[in-house]
Formats: structure tokens, sequence, C-alpha cells
């Protein structure tokens, strides 16, 4: 009956919802309806400008909750809509778009309502329309980003061989020189080097992290699924999505570091069987977040009618980023799961081009309709500098000492042979870019690739929206 009375309260929401947007249409011919329609309007213009929240939400959270239902965080717009058009959360900027929209509509409606002479039905409903199509298309290319806007720019270090207090000031760094993430890696053992060197946990980390920083969003790139079980994880996620203030994007991928996992006793299991624990590990946590008390019966992992509370702050969720580059059993997940998929190093443009399009046919037999919306690439950087031959040097020095997928992916040399590379990353989809300066993190190195290579590869170096 709850769920039933639930049901009835988000049918009278979308009532209001669409009575708002077209109900300027029912005034022309019925212009007492103005006593309504115009008080409703300015509630909900308001309600997008200032952030509010509608009533019938919490009421409609509340009935579903007590009918053991599922209930959600965010408003009627951000849970209904932004699964549809944007799976990362509507931003400030929709809802400014989408209260402009409202008004500027109905401001045309009423206008002609005030001005129009006797005419017919049809030849009214054929101006309106026009004029809501015309607003549309400028709405659209509003709440859509180009493509230079949709490339963002981030740093990642390993939190090892320096103290808390460092950490953190290469954080505010990367947020202070306009980067739009940070990222950590996700060991607890360095991976080069010394193997006896200090090594920060790092989900502990970046929540201290969190504290110190404002703007930029964070994660880990990527958790190893073998670390934790999904339903802590997913409750990690959520407690730091809450201490970010929604800043959090859920980096995961299968693990694979297998001197780590044998020296603290963490089964280190095939390739294949690593990819279908973290297939059912992003089956848990979806669950989790977008369900109440889910229940999952896997191979390796299970949940009987979970608890879980509190819901992320972000909706419907953090942004999901998977990390791996296997076709067989990795790139599936990505189309299934991913919001982002994230390019690991030694992937070249030609590779990612080719797993581009394994995830897109895999989203079309799944009917997954967006596809995965974002494509970042790891990339490790060694030198911006002038001096000729240093990228080839430096990438024969990394196939020397490192191997060859390091040589493939280092950025070196100067900035216009950095930017070129990286423009051949975008064209083949890339819409993002994480660096590393590793083994240790070089700030005048970050300075500059802000400054002399993303602040040329779009509009501006200024954060991009935050979901």
């Amino acid at each position: 009956m709850l769920l039933w009375l639930a049901d009835a309260v988000f049918a009278l929401h979308c009532g209001f919802v669409l009575f708002v947007v077209f109900g300027g249409f029912a005034v022309l011919l019925v212009p007492r309806l103005a006593w309504l329609h115009v008080p409703a309007v300015v509630w909900a213009v308001l309600a997008q400008y200032a952030d509010w929240t509608c009533p019938l939400t919490p009421l409609e959270n509340v009935l579903r909750e007590r009918g053991g239902g599922a209930s959600y965080s965010g408003g009627f717009l951000a849970h209904y809509l932004a699964p549809l058009l944007y799976p990362a959360g509507l931003t400030r900027r929709h809802h400014v778009v989408l209260g402009t929209f409202v008004a500027v509509l109905n401001v045309g409606i009423y206008a002609r309502l005030r001005s129009r002479r006797p005419r017919s039905i049809a030849r009214v409903g054929w101006r309106a329309g026009s004029f809501v199509f015309a607003v549309t298309l400028v709405s659209l290319t509003a709440v859509v980003p180009s493509a230079a806007e949709r490339i963002t720019f981030g740093v990642q270090m390993a939190p090892e061989k320096i103290g808390y207090d460092e950490i953190v000031r290469t954080a505010k760094l990367v947020e202070e020189l306009g980067y739009d993430h940070f990222w950590l890696n996700d060991h607890f053992i360095p991976i080069l080097g010394d193997k006896d060197g200090a090594h920060f946990e790092s989900w502990t980390m970046l929540t201290a992290v969190a504290t110190q920083t404002e703007r930029i969003r964070l994660g880990l790139l990527v958790a190893g699924n073998t670390y934790r079980h999904p339903a802590v994880l997913a409750k990690m996620a959520t407690t730091l999505d809450h201490v970010s203030r929604g800043r959090l994007s859920l980096g995961l991928g299968a693990g694979w570091e297998e001197f780590e996992h044998r020296a603290y006793g963490i089964p280190f299991h095939s390739a294949k069987e690593r990819a279908e624990r973290l297939g059912e590990a992003l089956e848990v946590i979806t669950r989790l977040w977008r369900e109440h008390h889910p229940t999952f019966e896997g191979k390796y992992y299970s949940l009987f009618a979970a608890p879980f509370a509190p819901k992320p702050v972000q909706s419907p969720h953090p942004p999901i980023v998977v990390g791996g580059q296997g076709k067989r059993w990795i790139m599936p997940l990505v189309a299934r799961y991913a919001d982002e998929w994230n390019v690991p190093v030694g992937v070249s443009p030609e590779g990612m081009r080719e797993r581009l399009g394994i995830v897109r046919a895999e989203c079309e037999r799944l009917r997954r309709e967006p596809c995965v919306r974002g494509v970042s690439v790891f990339l490790p950087l060694a030198n911006i500098t002038r001096i000729p031959l240093a990228g080839p040097v430096t990438r024969l020095g990394a196939r020397l000492m490192v191997d060859e997928r390091a040589a493939r992916s280092v950025l070196a040399g100067s900035a216009s042979d950095i930017k070129a590379r990286l423009r051949e990353y975008v064209d083949a989809g890339a819409t993002s870019f994480i660096i590393t300066t590793r083994p240790s993190i070089d700030h005048d190195l970050m300075r500059r690739f802000a400054t002399e290579v993303a602040a040329e590869l779009r509009p501006a170096a200024v954060p991009a929206p935050r979901p």
C-alpha cells in the first residue's frame, strides 16, 4: 500500500514537472489556468537556481522506505533525469540552463497570450512549438559541453617515501594549478624501487586529503578489487563521498601486482578469475548504492537483504571509473558498469580505438544508452624540454630500464611534441588525461604541464564543472 502511495506521489511529481514546462500551452487555451501556472513556474525556476528540493521528494522517499522500497538522494531531476542524460549527475550548470529554459519559454508564451488576436488554435500551437524547438536547441548546446570542454586533466601520485604534509601540499598545489582531479595509487608497498620503502594506505590518506581540499575531484587510480570486499569498499567510498561533499570518483580494477599479494598473503587469482571477481564486485557496489536492502548471490560475493545507509552524496552514485585493457574480460565490464574507462600505461591510441570499438559493440548488445561517457588516459610525464632528441632518448631509456609499455606511453620532449601526442589520444576518443611524474613527484614539472600543455588543449585552464 505504501509503495502504491509512493508511486502516486511520483505521478503527482511528474504531473507537476510537465505542468510547469508545458502548462503555458494550456494557458493559451484556458487563460484562467495562469493563476495556477505562474506560481508553479516561479517556484520551479527559483528551485533550479537555488538548488531547492521539492517537498514531494522526501515524502516519496519516506513512503518508499516504510514500504520496503528503494529511496534516493538528491532531487527529482537528479534522480530520474540524470541517469538518462548525464550519468555523472546533474551539475549546477544543468540546473541553471533548465531554469533559464523554463523561464524564457513561459515568458514567451505569456507575451503571446497578452498580445494575441483571434486566430486558430493550430496557428498558435505551430508558433509556440517552433519557439519551444528553438529554445530547446539553445539549451542543449549549453548543457552538452564541446569536445574541447570535455578534456580534463589530473595528477596521480603514490603516497610513498614522503610524509603526510608533503602529500597534502601536493594535492593543494594540484588544485591551485587548475587541474580537475587528483588521484593516489592503491598499493601497500612501493611498486618501483626499494620494496622496503614507506607507503601509506591510500583510502585513509585520500580521506585526509579530502578535508584539506575544496574543489578538485578525488579518487584512486585504480583501487585493486582483490584488496577489499566490495561491500566494505562501497561503504568506504560512500564515507569519502560525504567527507569530500560529493567529489569522489570510484576507480576500480581487477588488481595486478603479484608481489604485493604474495607478501601480504592475499590470494592472487588467475587473470580470468580476477576479472570475474571485478564484475561481481561492480554488481555488489552498484546494487548497494541504488537499491534498498539488496540481495545478490554470486560465485565469489553475496548480499542478503543488506542495509546500506547513508547513500552517496552524488546521484545516482559517484562516477565509476574502471581501469584495465583486457579485450576479452575487462572491456565488457567497462561497457556494462563504467561511467569512464581509464586507459592504463602501455595502450597506444590505436589500441584505445580497438578497445573502444569492443566497448561500443557491447553497449549496443546490452542496449545501454548512453554508453561510457569518459575515457581517461594515464601517462607518465618525464620531462618538458627543448633539448633536441630528448623525447626519443627518454623513451629509449624507459624501454631499457622499465619495459616497452612505459616507453610507449611516456611523455617527453618539447611542449609541442607532448601536445601532438595527446591530440592523437583525443582523436582516438580520450576525454581526460592523468599524468604522473614518478618515481618522485615534481612540482615544477606539474606547473609547466599545466601552463604549457593543458592550458592550450582546452579553452582555458579552469576546473571542469563538478557533479
